[in-house]
């Protein structure tokens, strides 16, 4: 019966991992932590991703890598050991799909004040949420005798 929990959830694990994340019943382990390191270490695809997070994926990988070389295999991990490796395995998918999605650059077409001319202004979504905080707290310090609520 645990077996074929384990077995379900490590299939709904390999249905609901997306590109560029890691599914270890797919393809070999080897393979997919070889080929997310080389991008977290030169691909635009993670550029937004922080240091802690970064030490997190690398430390999860070494992990996962050691439990599956000591078990001869994904197929011949222990029932826990499985659920372990599961559970790392989610935890990288978290980590790179958010940082994929902070890293994806947005471009938006804006006129000048006084001109007629537009221009492009492009960021990363991080970015244009770090500048909307920045702008958020600028007009609260700015701004002491408004109600803050007022301002989201």
């Amino acid at each position: 019966m645990r077996i074929a929990i384990l077995g379900l959830l490590m299939i709904a694990a390999s249905a609901s991992a997306t590109d560029g994340g890691i599914d270890v019943k797919s393809k070999p382990f080897a393979e997919q932590a070889k080929t997310i390191r080389g991008e977290l270490a030169s691909s635009e695809k993670y550029r937004e991703i922080t240091r802690e997070d970064r030490a997190l994926v690398t430390s999860t990988l070494d992990r996962m890598g050691t439990r599956i070389e000591e078990a001869g295999g994904v197929d011949r991990l222990a029932p826990q050991a499985m659920v372990d490796v599961f559970n790392d395995q989610e935890r990288i998918n978290a980590v790179l799909t958010r940082a994929r999605e902070d890293s994806r650059m947005v471009c938006k077409r804006e006129r000048k004040t006084g001109s007629n001319f537009t221009s492009n202004s492009c960021m990363t979504v991080a970015q244009r949420r770090r500048h909307s905080e920045a702008s958020r707290d600028y007009l609260r310090r700015q701004s002491p005798s408004v109600d803050n609520n007022f301002i989201r």
